[in-house]
C-alpha cells in the first residue's frame, strides 16, 4: 500500500476517538495538530504548518475548491486556515483514511467529498482552483514511471501545489533539495509554468501553472 510507509501504529484508532470528541466549532485548532501529529507526513510539516499554507495562498489568493490527492491526512489542516472552503476533493488509496476523513468534513457542514482512490490508475475530473499534490511524484514515478505526467496532464485547475522530501523517512537528506529541483524544472519545464519555489526545512514545494492557462 502506497501510504503504508507513513503511518503510525495504531493513528486511526486514534484519530477517530479525536474527532469523535469534537463536540462544536470552531473546532480547537490543538485538537487538528493533534491529527496531523499522528502521520509521518504531516507530522513533518507541524513546525512550519502555518507558514507552509499561508506561503501558498499568498500566491494563489483564497481558493473556494481544493483536489488533494494521495491526502494522507493533510486535510486535518482545515481548521487552522484563517478562512473556509466550499468544497474539498480528498482522494487516498486507504479506504479507513477515507472514513475519517469525511467524518472529519461532517463536523465542519462541509460536503462530504473524499473518495478511496488508486492514483495509479485514477485521474480527478474535477475543476477546481487548486490541487495539492504533496510528496506524492517520486512514489508515483516508483511505481510507474509514466504515470507522473500522464496525471498532471489530466489535472483541470488553476494552480498545482507540488512537494517534496527534502528528507527520507530515516532523515537524512541525501542532497535531495538538489536531485528533486533538477528533475521537477528539467521534466516538466514545457507543462508548466513556474509560479514560486519555497523550500522549508524539510519540504520542497512548487507552485505552477499550466502554459497556455494565463
Amino acid at each position: 500500500m502506497i501510504n503504508g510507509a507513513f503511518l503510525k501504529d495504531n493513528c486511526y484508532i486514534l484519530a477517530k476517538e479525536k474527532i469523535a470528541r469534537i463536540s462544536s466549532l470552531p473546532i480547537d485548532k490543538s485538537i487538528s495538530m493533534d491529527l496531523l501529529n499522528l502521520h509521518t507526513s504531516t507530522k513533518e510539516r507541524l513546525p512550519f504548518i502555518c507558514n507552509f499554507y499561508d506561503s501558498i495562498f499568498d500566491v494563489t489568493g483564497i481558493p473556494n475548491s481544493i483536489i488533494d490527492i494521495g491526502c494522507g491526512f493533510n486535510p486535518f489542516s482545515l481548521s487552522l486556515w484563517d478562512f473556509s472552503i466550499k468544497k474539498y476533493y480528498a482522494y487516498d488509496l486507504d479506504n479507513r483514511n477515507i472514513e475519517l476523513i469525511n467524518e472529519y468534513f461532517k463536523v465542519l457542514n462541509l460536503p462530504q467529498l473524499a473518495e478511496a482512490r488508486d492514483v495509479i490508475t485514477f485521474s480527478p475530473s474535477e475543476k477546481v482552483d487548486i490541487t495539492f499534490l504533496f510528496k506524492l511524484l517520486p512514489v508515483i514515478k516508483s511505481q510507474d514511471k509514466n504515470r507522473c505526467k500522464l496525471l498532471l496532464e489530466s489535472i483541470n485547475s488553476k494552480y498545482i501545489v507540488i512537494s517534496y522530501p527534502l528528507k527520507s523517512i530515516g532523515g537524512k537528506s541525501k542532497g535531495m533539495k538538489n536531485n528533486y529541483s533538477h528533475l521537477f524544472e528539467s521534466e516538466f519545464n514545457e507543462l508548466f509554468l513556474i509560479q514560486e519555489k519555497l523550500v522549508f526545512t524539510n519540504e520542497l514545494v512548487y507552485i505552477v501553472m499550466k502554459r497556455g492557462a494565463l
